[in-house]
């Protein structure tokens, strides 16, 4: 009898776990688990932290850095006020000349002798100790201003003696720099113009304004590089102009780029009246 009964008794080790025991101890290895990896992360916030600070200011650095640098040189390249770069003194002048006109088009020895660019490269390398000392941006200036007057005088202007006698650009007739020694505006209205504005005047780059009234020598088509200058002032009235307003001058009028634009109209130039609403008539 006692060995039956000893059969019948189950020994602790043998019985089976409930199910509520199993998935208690589930839950808890589960907590245990959860609880390690809180604290690995508690751990680790510190360093995530400063990874995520140290890359937000390295972005804001870099993007800062490239705003800066945009905005320098869309300010130094378009703004009539920006400082005249330094001389590449090392690079003889006539160089500097001849780098000028290859970008330009154009050939620093050319054939004919009369022409308006020779008669200006002359005139620069006839004063070569006041140009050498000249920035790349000042020579140009330089050298299409004297293409300028060259182009449209078969004399001398009457009213402008000082483009013959002085060096200094900025102290010549109906010119008028900056405190940066850069042109701003040009205004030989009456001063007995003749022929053609040459393209070279796109080379004074800092021009905001170009008055060239009662020359009614110039004559022929509008040039339509005009609309290409930045300009916010423009006026032609009293020119010997026809044809029609070219397509560049109002795209610049119609961008808000050129403000004040007059010109003779109805029987002289063609012009669309949006773009022309300032006409002599």
């Amino acid at each position: 009898m006692k060995c039956s009964e000893s059969l019948d008794e189950e020994s602790p080790h043998d019985q089976v776990p409930s199910a509520e025991e199993i998935k208690s101890t589930s839950v808890s290895q589960e907590n245990q688990r959860l609880s390690s990896r809180a604290a690995l992360f508690a751990r680790n916030i510190p360093f995530v932290l400063f990874a995520v600070l140290f890359v937000g200011f390295l972005l804001g650095f870099i993007s800062m850095t490239l705003a800066i640098g945009e905005e320098e040189e869309h300010s130094t390249a378009a703004s009539p006020h920006a400082v005249e770069s330094q001389p590449n003194k090392s690079i003889p002048l006539e160089r500097r000349l001849q780098k000028i006109l290859v970008g330009n088009g154009e050939n620093l020895f050319l054939e004919n002798l009369y022409s308006y660019q020779t008669l200006a490269i002359e005139r620069i390398k006839q004063e070569h100790q006041v140009y050498a000392a000249y920035s790349d941006t000042r020579l140009k200036q330089v050298y299409g201003l004297l293409s300028f007057y060259f182009a449209t005088s078969d004399t001398d202007w009457p009213s402008a003696p000082l483009w013959q006698s002085m060096n200094d650009e900025c102290s010549w007739e109906g010119i008028t720099c900056n405190t940066a020694h850069l042109v701003v505006d040009i205004d030989l209205s009456g001063f007995g113009l003749n022929g053609a504005i040459p393209l070279e005047l796109i080379l004074v780059e800092s021009v905001r304004s170009i008055r060239l009234d009662d020359n009614p020598g110039l004559s022929g088509n509008i040039p339509s590089f005009l609309g290409r200058m930045k300009l916010d002032t423009l006026t032609l009235t009293g020119c010997g102009y026809v044809g029609e307003m070219p397509y560049e001058i109002c795209q610049s009028k119609f961008d808000r780029i050129l403000s004040i634009l007059e010109v003779d109209c109805w029987d002289k130039i063609a012009c669309d009246e949006i773009c022309c609403e300032n006409c002599a008539y």
